[in-house]
């Protein structure tokens, strides 16, 4: 049996315990504040995080390229989002999506934020230690946030996504409690299955305070909008967040927290069931056509198995998959990733052609989603390393400076890549834009081509990169910069790829006309 004492050491320098609830939850609340701040250490849920952060319930205000840019920082994920995004469940156009703007304009922001929250939960984070709690909080949180959006479906939530966001964060606290404070993690469950106490007494003798409660501060203090914040203590709502509180939501949320403690805390079957048909006749959620949560969570391990690239288990798994047992168990399928080749993808490129023409129709052209666009089509179809797409900027001296950049070194070349009008013509950025050639550097590495970059450059190593200029008539407009592009057989970008750049660099120049950058 764990010691308490050796349990609640590190909330004290005193050689007693800290046994005062409002004491522990101040040292449980410091600690791991000063864990998530440290760099990379939330993983995966970092990314999560963000992507939240970078999407408020209204979408409208968020530009395609914020959430795009997160998802793109990590090509595997970019990779697990348009698989999923491409299925028959998501995608009922018909049309192939090949980047995650065209991803965002057909299906819409929420859904792919829910899709990458998943995938980061489920693939990345929870493997990160291999540690079966940590692998349980992220499958609660995801099966929780599926289940409320099936529940907010059939109550008419104007955005079931939402109820998934909602949801899903309620176990915030408890994946937190598993990344960073496991001691006291297995000391809460033990409290739970030997000593009989409830959950929430169990957090509050170890942490000074329960889970959800635990999870809403720390969310609040990584600044979580308060469209997700206001609802990740579902029980105890406070009265600073009521005014704001939609109440739908918050019964969808409430009901899936509920619905995930009752199958958590259930011993068989039997209980499960009951439990869940209690919950089911819930009175204060209008809901067409009546609920059935066991269904609903049969259906959420379907989707689990279908879509995610994982092989679940853990506690909370195994007494899900008790409600399937009647129908036969079904299998995690593993999805792999297609193979790369080696030469750039035309689909991409065509798709991301016609993205930025439905951007350029609209009434209100909103810059940096078209550039946004290019760069991820220009990222993807030539499965580069980096990509930045640079334009002229009247307000530096006519300079070419970073607009937007995709890949390794993003968030460094977007800052640092300026070529000033009267830069070095040795330095081959500036030789492309004085000469209007595209040129092809196939090795870099080489002494005679690595003194004709500029240092911000070559602070990135790059091994192969492609300079194409942007011009409107002779006047220079930007550059597109790819690094380590995969070009094809003879080193030469194939001819149906180049009729594509050709269209895109006309659909740049046009829209920085039309955003006013650029005059004629």
């Amino acid at each position: 049996m764990p010691c308490k004492r050796h349990v609640f050491n590190r909330f004290s320098n005193k050689d007693q315990p800290v046994s005062d609830n409002g004491e522990k939850a101040y040292y449980t609340l410091e600690l791991v504040k000063n864990e998530v701040v440290r760099p990379g250490r939330l993983f995966s849920l970092g990314q999560c995080v963000e992507i939240v952060k970078n999407l408020s319930v209204n979408t409208s205000q968020a530009g395609i390229h914020e959430i795009a840019g997160i998802i793109l920082k990590d090509i595997s994920l970019t990779t697990r989002v348009l698989q999923v995004a491409n299925s028959i469940e998501y995608n009922r156009s018909g049309k192939r999506i090949v980047t995650v703007s065209q991803a965002i304009m057909v299906l819409g922001m929420a859904p792919i934020r829910s899709i990458a929250y998943s995938i980061l939960l489920l693939e990345q984070h929870s493997n990160h230690l291999q540690a079966d709690h940590i692998r349980n909080a992220c499958l609660l949180s995801v099966m929780g946030g599926l289940l409320a959006r099936q529940i907010g479906e059939k109550a008419g939530l104007e955005d079931p996504e939402q109820g998934f966001i909602t949801a899903a964060f309620t176990h915030f606290g408890r994946i937190l409690i598993a990344t960073f404070l496991p001691d006291e993690e297995k000391e809460i469950v033990r409290l739970v299955k030997e000593e009989g106490q409830t959950e929430e007494e169990a957090s509050r003798g170890v942490l000074g305070l329960r889970m959800e409660q635990f999870g809403k501060q720390i969310g609040e203090f990584l600044n979580l909008p308060g469209t997700v914040t206001s609802y990740m203590d579902p029980f105890n709502v406070s009265d600073r967040d009521l005014p704001s509180i939609n109440r739908k939501i918050l019964q969808v949320t409430l009901l899936s927290l509920r619905a995930c403690r009752a199958v958590q805390m259930a011993k068989s079957a039997g209980e499960i069931e009951e439990a869940l048909r209690s919950l089911s006749s819930n009175k204060e959620l209008a809901v067409r056509g009546g609920l059935d949560l066991a269904h609903g969570f049969k259906s959420v391990v379907q989707e689990i198995c279908k879509f995610y690239a994982v092989r679940p288990s853990g506690d909370f798994w195994s007494k899900a998959m008790l409600l399937c047992e009647p129908d036969k168990k079904p299998l995690a399928v593993q999805v792999t990733s297609p193979m790369l080749s080696h030469s750039p993808d035309l689909h991409v490129f065509q798709d991301g052609v016609l993205t930025v023409t439905d951007l350029l129709d609209r009434d209100d052209i909103n810059l940096a989603d078209i550039v946004s666009s290019i760069a991820e089509t220009l990222y993807l179809g030539f499965k580069a390393r980096n990509v930045v797409v640079a334009v002229r900027d009247e307000e530096r001296g006519g300079a070419v400076v970073g607009l937007a950049a995709y890949g390794l070194h993003s968030t460094s070349l977007r800052e640092e890549f300026v070529v000033p009008p009267d830069a070095d013509a040795s330095q081959l950025t500036a030789m492309a834009l004085q000469n209007g050639k595209d040129i092809y550097i196939e090795n870099a590495h080489e002494s005679h081509i690595r003194v004709h970059l500029p240092p911000w450059l070559l602070s990135t190593e790059p091994a192969s990169f492609l300079l194409l200029p942007i011009l409107q008539g002779e006047k220079v407009a930007g550059l597109f910069y790819i690094d380590g592009p995969m070009i094809g057989e003879g080193g030469r970008i194939p001819p149906e790829i180049q009729r594509e750049l050709k269209i895109i660099r006309k659909e740049m120049v046009l829209s920085l006309r039309l955003s006013g950058k650029l005059s004629l």
